[in-house]
């Protein structure tokens, strides 16, 4: 049991035994067994493991573009990833340098095992929000698709914005990233939105 609570945030804790003699007493169990199997639910599997291997220094070759049909600006970059509590998540702190939108960022990549959904959080100098994404893994093509719905402030303007992340884990040292990005209210935008962004990752040796 202490080893189970000191898994815990306190706000975590405080909210869990809250609920625990309601839980027990509608189930007739002990609020210990309740505590334990919340706990199992949480626990790393095969999934969190297939994020948390690519754990590692990795060198980046990015192309953006920005505007459909013009040739791609290619920069370089780097980043790390590392596997993070507990393995139940893989946390990537990259620095784009060179180029245009040069910045730094962080990614938090998971598995919730409640809603059978993987998860992609974004935050970077760049920006004053974060962006949440939520979505799945086609293990016959190796890619992972997550969606994020977001509004788009251009100045006074706003768009309302839909954007697909694709990462395509090719080998345990070589994967790439690839953002889609629909815009609403533009009339030739294709349904599966515009290429703006691919990166390619190389594991450092």
């Amino acid at each position: 049991m202490k080893t189970l609570i000191a898994m815990f945030t306190a706000p975590t804790l405080l909210l869990l035994l809250s609920l625990v003699p309601i839980l027990s007493q509608d189930k007739g169990s002990t609020p210990e067994e309740e505590v334990e199997a919340w706990a199992k639910v949480h626990l790393p599997g095969d999934e969190h493991k297939m994020l948390t291997k690519y754990a590692g220094n990795w060198d980046l070759d990015i192309s953006l573009t920005f505007t459909p049909g013009s040739d791609p600006v290619k920069i370089k970059g780097a980043s790390k990833f590392e596997s993070a509590m507990g393995g139940r998540f893989l946390h990537e702190s990259y620095d784009m340098k060179e180029g245009p939108m040069a910045h730094t960022g962080e990614i938090w990549l998971g598995f919730d095992n409640v809603k059978k959904k993987y998860q992609f959080s974004q935050l970077t100098s760049m920006d004053t929000g974060m962006k949440l994404f939520e979505g799945d893994y086609d293990a016959k093509t190796k890619k992972l698709t997550l969606v994020s719905k977001y509004t788009l402030a251009m100045g006074e303007q706003r768009i309302e914005t839909t954007q697909r992340n694709i990462y395509h884990f090719e080998s345990d040292d070589k994967f790439s990233l690839t953002i889609m990005t629909h815009y609403a209210g533009f009339p030739d935008m294709p349904e599966e939105g515009v290429k703006e962004v691919e990166v390619l990752y190389t594991r450092k040796k």
